[in-house]
């Protein structure tokens, strides 16, 4: 007990050393500011757009933000809270031999994705949660033998909350859910109780159609108008997981690995562990297969953390299972090796980390967000600079826009929309050049160079203007009436018929054919 509550300890240090915030997770905060303050759930307060991808940790993050309003400590708390009880979970509900879940933790120690992102202030965090929960009570039935309707629900609300934290994660879940299937007998009432499981994702997409307009978020058409040809977003993806094979390898041999002891599994003689093995890794297959067929991600070791921390837990209950101990202390011990011999270890942060960007370069679009935005967003850095926090570039842009907005409305036009929106204060209407936040825009092609997650789309003539004014002057004829059609699914009053009707014509593309123009194709930035 005292090796695993040092161990919860160590972590916990660590996460504190390494915490540090992106600018993209300041582009929740602001709906989350905006929510608490009345404005609803809104990013620019005269649109309702989704500017999130993760509706559960965006409440998370409303309650903490809710009890302090401020915005810096609170992010910093909502993450490193969330992890703790990750680490913490993982020794004491996984059902793992505790000296497995401490060797565990101590490899995920030196997995830079999985400490950089364990921060961050994306979802990671209550993703990892989540995950685990589901594993650790999908074990403790498989080890009983016996599944009930009691369990068939609460695994499928488990795995309902996974995707509503983040929707791509329900590639993990769906395996195991079959596999729950399986084991009630291919009974229609374990379908009957999966499908209330999940009438809390259910619940929110309805939500989200009838307030926003649309089922998903405003990021995902971003991306997916951008205009680019799948083969390039794959290529994307091959250069993602050669980023972390040269910065990061740890991660990726854990991953291997996992898949690896569950496909050897099939040889042993203990064949009740075979199938529960083989649907988690089919988890992570198809979760790093999906990673691959996305073009990945422009922060390096993000979308691995999930496949990471459920393949460590696949390795060390194939240990368990056959008190395979040396093994176990072998491989430990070897994973370490390989991680020491890569940059950067998480645990040799210092304050001055990132204090250099001169050296700082993006291999094919893919950096290290952590060590760009450290110095400006760190916890360990809070009071020592002798600057208000965050403190970079598009952060001092924020709180300049907030000084101008004090007793007017003005709109601006920008890239790097986080803290700057976050900062500038809910007056200030960005127009977000990349589409993330802005629901025109998300819809038009990328029409300049491209890096992964940033395909800039070009402003419509015309468009600023009908911002500031409300008066539609786009002047394209076509846009114009695209725009007209759209405004009023973000801003006409949410019952009306004709805006419910223009909801069910927008998301079967009925007005598609006034935004599908011959483009030029745009270019990686490589």
């Amino acid at each position: 007990m005292a090796f695993a509550i040092t161990t919860v300890l160590y972590f916990t240090y660590l996460l504190i050393k390494t915490a540090w915030l992106c600018d993209d997770a300041y582009i929740s905060y602001r709906v989350v500011d905006n929510f608490v303050n009345g404005y609803g759930l809104r990013w620019n307060i005269s649109e309702r757009v989704q500017a999130y991808t993760h509706p559960l940790w965006l409440f998370w993050n409303i309650i903490a933000y809710s009890l302090t309003h401020e915005g810096f400590l609170t992010w910093h708390f909502a993450n490193i809270l969330i992890s703790i009880i990750v680490v913490t979970y993982l020794i004491f509900g996984t059902g793992l031999k505790i000296t497995s879940a401490i060797i565990a933790i101590i490899v995920a120690s030196f997995s830079r994705a999985f400490v950089d992102f364990s921060t961050s202030g994306l979802e990671n965090p209550l993703s990892h949660l989540l995950l685990l929960l589901f594993v650790g009570y999908f074990f403790r039935v498989v080890d009983k033998g016996e599944m009930r309707n009691r369990d068939v629900l609460i695994l499928s609300l488990i795995s309902c909350l996974g995707g509503l934290n983040r929707i791509d994660c329900l590639l993990f879940y769906f395996p195991m859910l079959f596999y729950i299937w399986y084991l009630s007998g291919f009974c229609f009432k374990a379908i009957f109780y999966i499908c209330v499981g999940y009438l809390p994702l259910v619940g929110w997409e309805i939500f989200s159609i009838v307030y926003y307009g649309f089922p998903f978020p405003n990021t995902a058409y971003a991306k997916l108008s951008a205009g680019i040809p799948k083969i390039e977003f794959i290529k994307q993806g091959l250069w993602y997981y050669l980023y972390s094979i040269h910065k990061d390898l740890i991660t990726l041999v854990v991953i291997a690995l996992g898949i690896l002891v569950s496909v050897l599994n099939l040889k042993k003689q203990y064949r009740k562990n075979v199938f529960p093995m083989l649907t988690l890794s089919a988890g992570v297959v198809l979760y790093c297969l999906y990673i691959l067929w996305i073009g990945g991600c422009f922060m390096g070791g993000r979308f691995f953390t999930l496949p990471f921390l459920l393949s460590i837990v696949i390795i060390m209950r194939f240990f368990d299972t056959y008190n395979l101990y040396l093994k176990k202390i072998f491989i430990a011990l070897l994973l370490i090796m390989i991680s020491i011999s890569q940059p950067e270890l998480p645990l040799f942060t210092g304050s001055n980390y990132g204090s250099n960007l001169k050296n700082f370069k993006l291999t094919h679009g893919v950096g290290n967000e952590r060590e760009f935005y450290f110095q400006g967003t760190a916890l360990q850095n809070y009071g020592r600079i002798g600057k208000r926090m965050p403190c970079y570039s598009w952060a001092e842009r924020g709180w300049k826009l907030r000084e101008e907005n004090k007793n007017s409305k003005k709109t601006y036009v920008y890239g790097a929309i986080g803290a700057t929106g976050f900062l500038a204060g809910p007056n200030a209407h960005i127009i977000d050049y990349f589409g993330l936040a802005e629901p025109l825009l998300a819809r038009l092609p990328c029409t300049g160079k491209w890096r992964i997650g940033h395909f800039r789309k070009e402003v419509p003539k015309g468009y600023e203007e009908t911002i500031n004014t409300g008066i539609n002057m786009i002047q394209d004829k076509d846009l114009a009436e695209y725009y007209e059609k759209l405004h009023l699914l973000i801003s006409g009053p949410i019952f009306s018929i004709e805006r419910l009707k223009t909801i069910i014509q927008f998301n079967l593309g009925c007005f598609d054919y006034l935004i599908k123009k011959p483009h030029k194709q745009p270019q990686n930035i490589n």
